[in-house]
């Protein structure tokens, strides 16, 4: 979600891949940026919406002064949005996820009417916080698991439920590599790290309103294994199973989602 850049590195990055440059000044003693770790940047679809579309970093203003001096902040957390090197907005103070989105889309439009970035060069050059193509899932999941056997459990985390949540528009016939591998190796790391078993459990709370809300063949896919290989949830699939097993459309699920249980 966010890069291990400098500022300088992350304006290069930003111009080369046509995106906005977001960043998030912090220090390690500033509540609310506390409550913005916690809170805000554990949502699912911010997550993605940030690996698409930005370039994004923190500046820490105690162990980067000259940087934050530079940027003028002046209050904590303050984000500030650039395009092109030409600072558009800021918003200083905590800010939930769906409001940030909503404030990072206003900002990304009017710099798209601005021709300070291109929409159709953000979507070519489509990267995750890594820096990988969207589409190179083989590359994506090697980097997680490699962040999780160095201990990086939380930008582990964060890439397994960026590839949760594009795959299906990666590649539809990566279903089945979705519902097992991907769901069984964020199973390994939320049994390890309660921080990544939060933010999956964020995950499978969206899809079970779904399941709820407007049940489908695929929403009922995605609850069994993110309930079976992710959470291992045994009493919701035992409860699950016994609700549906009396109909004939519930055993029909059964037998079509058997390699997920």
């Amino acid at each position: 979600m966010f890069r291990d850049l400098g500022l300088d590195d992350a304006k290069a990055a930003a111009e080369r891949e046509g995106k906005l440059l977001f960043i998030h000044t912090t220090a390690v003693w500033c509540p609310p940026c506390k409550k913005m770790e916690r809170e805000t940047y554990r949502d699912a679809d911010l997550q993605t919406y940030f690996e698409q579309n930005l370039v994004a970093i923190k500046i820490d203003v105690d162990d980067q002064p000259r940087d934050s001096r530079s940027l003028g902040v002046s209050s904590i957390p303050t984000m500030i949005a650039m395009a092109d090197g030409t600072r558009l907005d800021d918003h200083t103070g905590f800010i939930g996820a769906s409001d940030l989105m909503s404030w990072l889309q206003g900002v990304e439009q009017r710099a798209e009417r601005s021709g300070l970035i291109s929409a159709a060069d953000a979507t070519a050059t489509a990267t995750d916080s890594s820096g990988l193509p969207m589409d190179d899932v083989a590359g994506r999941m090697a980097h997680a698991a490699k962040l999780a056997a160095d201990g990086n459990a939380r930008d582990a985390a964060s890439t397994y439920a960026s590839l949760w949540t594009d795959m299906p528009e990666v590649d539809r016939n990566l279903s089945a590599y979705r519902l097992t591998v991907l769901a069984s190796s964020m199973g390994d790391l939320a049994q390890t790290d309660p921080s990544a078993r939060a933010s999956f459990q964020s995950i499978f709370d969206s899809v079970d309103s779904q399941v709820r809300s407007r049940p489908d063949w695929d929403t009922y896919g995605e609850w069994l294994a993110l309930n079976a290989r992710v959470l291992e949830d045994d009493d919701a699939i035992n409860t699950w199973v016994s609700e549906f097993a009396g109909s004939s459309r519930g055993l029909a699920t059964i037998r079509r989602r058997h390699a997920v249980l």
